[in-house]
């Protein structure tokens, strides 16, 4: 039995039928759903079953009292966490002391008033609510900081690598392999401050509308020498006017690192195209190429920073992926999805979305 955000559901456990019948035709008019049980130890079997949002507990009952119910419900690690209100006739500090010390979030003496025990019950359910959300805002901000932390230890390798490449060989390495080495360092170095804006919420994107062409355009002009360098053909699909709706600068370093990455990944001779395809209410823009491709098991974690593989190129050209992690990040900052097939031995395409103008 499962709650919604609109119906809680409510476990009360009371030995006397005359006061279950009350607090479920009050509490079930109030919108709860309301179990019930007339022992300790069904109470503890429904609990573990169906998971009440709130337990309502009598403390005197036959067989285990709700004091003993409490204390194994909180021993339990599947049902600690449900919190228990008692309910009884004893109205004495010692008992109210007991009940708390046990785990109890409340304790409402008999007869209560129904309007009292409405306010207290939404109270803690809406308590309960909280601490949920927080401890997922937790997790997520745990998985947050070792994903930076995994981030940031593949960034200090591979400018290490960058940087120890020239000045090892400076001697020896010509000009042209220098400023190779330095236009690769400078073009991570811009994907890390990029990255970070990102996640420091700096930077947000500024849709507009424009035409994808020019941006594919402009981007096979960024890197056409470095594929000339590997006798790569670079090449499109025909294109008609296309309009998308995103931020240009962002959609230009999806492509960037797209096309550098099947450059690095392509032997000599090999071939890489860009295609535009119109669907429903998006634009889908692939790149494939005709590389060593990816086995199955690295594909589905490319653009996860915590399951980074990293790989030389064709021709030994040092990486890491945080161009994919890049590129994920902006794709879906800009209402678009990314995803990535590949053949190993024989290619790879990578594919990402983005919105249409609205008509």
């Amino acid at each position: 039995m499962k709650s919604t955000p609109e119906k809680y559901v409510i476990l009360v456990v009371d030995d006397n039928p005359g006061n279950l019948g009350v607090v479920f035709e009050y509490l079930s008019q109030s919108g709860f759903e309301v179990m019930i049980e007339e022992s300790g130890e069904e109470a503890i079997r429904r609990v573990i079953n169906y998971r009440p949002d709130i337990i309502l507990l009598d403390i005197l009952m036959p067989g285990i009292d709700g004091y003993e119910t409490c204390r194994r419900l909180k021993e339990n690690n599947a049902t600690k966490d449900i919190p228990v209100i008692f309910m009884t006739a004893i109205d004495e500090i010692t008992h109210e002391i007991k009940g708390l010390e046990l785990g109890a979030v409340d304790y409402i003496t008999k007869p209560f008033k129904q309007e009292i025990l409405q306010a207290r019950i939404k109270t803690h359910l809406e308590i309960q609510k909280q601490r949920k959300e927080l401890a997922e805002l937790n997790k997520k901000l745990s998985e947050v900081n070792a994903a930076k932390d995994k981030f940031f230890s593949i960034i200090a390798h591979d400018i290490k690598n960058s940087y120890a490449s020239i000045l090892t060989g400076f001697e020896i390495l010509s000009k042209e392999e220098i400023l190779k080495y330095l236009q690769h360092a400078d073009k991570f170095i811009d994907n890390i401050l990029e990255w970070g804006r990102i996640q420091m919420g700096t930077i947000k994107p500024k849709p507009v509308e424009f035409d994808i062409r020019a941006s594919v355009f402009s981007v096979i002009k960024q890197v056409e020498k470095v594929a000339e360098k590997k006798n790569i053909k670079l090449y499109h699909s025909d294109m008609i006017e296309d309009f998308v709706y995103a931020d240009i600068k962002m959609t230009e370093i999806i492509l960037y690192n797209l096309l550098f990455n099947a450059i690095k990944f392509t032997n000599i001779g090999g071939e890489i195209k860009i295609s535009l395809k119109k669907l429903n209410e998006y634009f889908e823009i692939s790149v494939s190429d005709t590389g060593i491709g990816i086995r199955d098991e690295y594909l589905q974690n490319l653009f996860k920073i915590e399951n980074k593989h990293q790989k030389h190129g064709t021709l030994g050209e040092t990486g890491t992926g945080v161009g994919l992690i890049l590129c994920r990040e902006l794709v879906e900052m800009n209402g678009g999805k990314i995803w990535g097939k590949s053949e190993f031995g024989k290619g790879s395409i990578f594919y990402f979305t983005l919105p249409k103008i609205k008509s």
